[in-house]
């Protein structure tokens, strides 16, 4: 996935629904929630946020 979203992936997959991204692509991305979660304490701290 190469660091790319997992709602990404699914629109570019063409899937209908994003659970079948999910079943066969998420196990390739284990940190996005941590990920998420970080990302989401900076913007709450008040940081500036800089996108890779």
């Amino acid at each position: 996935m190469a660091g790319v979203d997992l709602l990404t992936v699914s629109k570019l997959m063409a899937h209908s629904d994003i659970q079948t991204t999910i079943k066969y692509y998420a196990h390739l991305q284990p940190d996005h929630k941590r990920n998420a979660v970080q990302l989401f304490a900076q913007i709450g701290q008040g940081k500036e946020v800089i996108s890779e």
